[in-house]
This record gives structure tokens, C-alpha cells and sequence, in this order.
């Protein structure tokens, strides 16, 4: 049994040296893979109930094209790809925490946006006419609440 033992853990450390030379100079898993794999995923489920043949050839090709994506060579058009989608991402994930916390907010503070840069500010929730100062360009607006 030791000996079995021995042969299957020399075994496998072969094959993660193997699959390391394999690997190295590829691109490799990222976040897009990820994304994609999670994506693939739900589609097939979906693709369980709704029986649809369109969808499953959908599935099918995006879940090969994700898959042959860690194996690249093309190291610098995946990072470009992947920053494209981080980018993308991250507008998203922004917006739906800056939801979250209005709706969090929404009894003592109000948001507005600055008109001359853009930036969201947080007053307090005071009726009325207000002068405010953006902290970020310096410029004087009115705000009403």
C-alpha cells in the first residue's frame, strides 16, 4: 500500500510540473474567463429547461471559445480584452453601490451631481435653497432640496 502510495504522489507532482511547462508563456485564467465560465454555465441551465437548440449551438461555442481563451499566446490582446472588461465591470459594480447606498441614505442625505465636474456630492437632507461648494473643483452651485 506505501509503495502505491508513493507512485501516485510522484505521479501527480509530475503532472503539475508538466502542466506548468505546458502553461508557461500562455495567458492563463482571469477575471473575463471567470466571468465567461459563470455566464456558460447559467446558459446551460437555462438551456435545460428551455430546450432551445439556438441557445444550446450559443452555449456551445461560447463555452469553447472561453475555454481555448487560458491557452493563448497572444498574451497582450487577452490583457487588453480583460481590461476592457474590467473596465466595463467596474462602471457596474459603481453604480449599483452607489444605488445601494442612496437607498441607505435616503432619510438623512441627498445626492447631487456638481455641474461643472461631474462629481457626486452627499448633502444633508435640509429643505430648502443651498449654496454648495464642490470639494473637488471648488465651484460654487445652487442646489435645491
Amino acid at each position: 500500500m506505501n509503495k502505491f502510495k508513493y507512485k501516485m504522489q510522484n505521479f501527480f507532482y509530475n503532472l503539475a510540473g508538466k502542466t506548468q511547462r505546458f502553461m508557461s508563456g500562455r495567458y492563463g485564467v482571469d477575471q473575463l474567463y471567470r466571468f465567461g465560465m459563470y455566464f456558460t454555465m447559467i446558459l446551460l441551465i437555462l438551456q435545460l429547461f428551455l430546450r432551445n437548440s439556438y441557445l444550446y449551438i450559443v452555449t456551445l461555442t461560447l463555452m469553447i471559445l472561453n475555454g481555448l481563451r487560458p491557452f493563448s499566446k497572444k498574451y497582450s490582446q487577452r490583457a487588453k480584452e480583460n481590461q476592457i472588461y474590467l473596465n466595463i465591470s467596474g462602471k457596474i459594480k459603481s453604480y449599483i453601490n452607489l444605488q445601494v447606498k442612496k437607498f441607505k441614505d435616503r432619510k438623512e442625505y441627498r445626492y447631487r451631481k456638481c455641474p461643472n465636474c461631474k462629481k457626486i456630492l452627499r448633502l444633508k437632507n435640509k429643505k430648502g435653497q443651498h449654496t454648495v461648494c464642490c470639494p473637488n473643483c471648488h465651484q460654487d452651485f445652487n442646489v435645491r432640496i
